[in-house]
């Protein structure tokens, strides 16, 4: 068993843990909410006693969506990337010399899609001032927003721990 440098662990668990919460992000139906009346999401919209799918998607829902699913694989692909990365320093191979600078990029990639849709969330949503008025940003948003800074900082990482390998 190889020793794996700090940098590698820390990388590789604040990758996955960014992954997590996106996809949670992206999944629940919380992006908005209205105390405890109204709650709506990316995919659907709850009320107390009923939740729905959206029958019609406006072009900014659609393109808001394609941004964090973009942002979603692209953040898998790091996570892989980096369990890849660990798996073989614990086995004590060479990691390919390719392996951090794609795990960087896949990442950056993945915080770039992320961040692009939720402004484009927000911008839509500060828009209407009856909406902002009456309504608050819930916590799936903000798992996103977490997400994506947590992708941005385990590519970071993942780039640093993977370059100081010995090859």
């Amino acid at each position: 068993m190889g020793s794996l440098p700090p940098l590698l662990i820390a990388s590789t668990a604040i990758i996955c843990l960014g992954a997590l919460l996106h996809i949670v992000g992206l999944s629940t139906d919380s992006w908005i909410s209205h105390d405890s009346d109204y709650h709506q999401g990316l995919w659907k919209y709850c009320f107390p006693s009923k939740c729905a799918k959206f029958d019609e998607v406006s072009d900014t829902l659609g393109a808001v969506r394609a941004m964090v699913i973009l942002g979603m694989l692209c953040g898998l692909v790091g996570a892989a990337v980096a369990v890849l990365m660990f798996v073989f320093t614990l086995m004590d191979k060479a990691v390919n010399e390719r392996f951090p600078l794609v795990c960087l990029a896949a990442n950056v990639a993945a915080f770039v899609f992320i961040i692009i849709g939720v402004i484009v969330y927000a911008a839509k949503f500060n828009e209407d001032d009856n909406l902002s008025n009456a309504y608050d940003l819930g916590y799936s948003f903000g798992l996103c927003i977490v997400g994506a800074i947590l992708h941005i900082i385990g590519g970071i990482l993942a780039k640093l721990g993977g370059t100081s390998q010995p090859q």
